[in-house]
């Protein structure tokens, strides 16, 4: 009799050490990882949909360099491509420099094709301002809502990509285009 009762007082005493604890947890509101991650979630959310409903400063600066593009004399007789041909260029370069590895002998036949300061002036417009992150182009809206890139022109791009003889190469193509890199 007197193990019989020592028994339910240790069960007793061990559905009362339950209770409390589920008491105390559900006064605190949970575990650890749900009180820090339901507010953290919320928090990162407002931030994210508060960015993506305003204009972000990269966005402004991107239209800024396009405009600039835009606006920039082009002189039809010294013209030797089409606009149709700028615009192929313009993908070409983007597409040696996106991602990770930057094609160098893509970007030096592209840019040696080239004759007039008006022909480079032709794909810099139409190479535009597209975001660069430091493995290439991110046109996710997470990414440019949280400053990971940033809108490059196409100088910005190619000194972000080259470094060393590359970039003294085409620093040279650029002089011979009559232009500053």
């Amino acid at each position: 009799m007197a193990g019989s009762e020592r028994g339910r007082r240790i069960a007793q005493g061990i559905s009362r050490a339950r209770a409390d604890a589920a008491a105390v947890s559900g006064a605190i509101g949970g575990p650890l990882y749900l009180r820090l991650a339901i507010p953290a979630a919320l928090i990162i959310g407002g931030v994210i949909l508060f960015r993506r409903l305003r204009k972000t400063s990269a966005d402004r600066q991107q239209e800024e360099i396009e405009n600039a593009y835009r606006n920039a004399a082009v002189y039809d007789k010294e013209v030797t491509i089409t606009q149709a041909q700028a615009n192929i260029y313009a993908k070409r370069l983007l597409a040696a420099m996106d991602r990770k590895g930057t094609d160098e002998a893509a970007i030096f036949s592209i840019l040696n094709a080239l004759r007039t300061h008006s022909d480079l002036l032709l794909v810099q417009k139409a190479f535009g301002a597209p975001f660069y992150m430091f493995t290439g182009s991110s046109n996710s809206w997470i990414t440019k809502t949280i400053g990971m890139s940033r809108p490059l022109d196409l100088n910005g791009w190619l000194r972000a990509e080259l470094s060393g003889n590359a970039l003294e190469q085409v620093r040279q193509i650029y002089q011979r285009l009559g232009e500053q890199l």
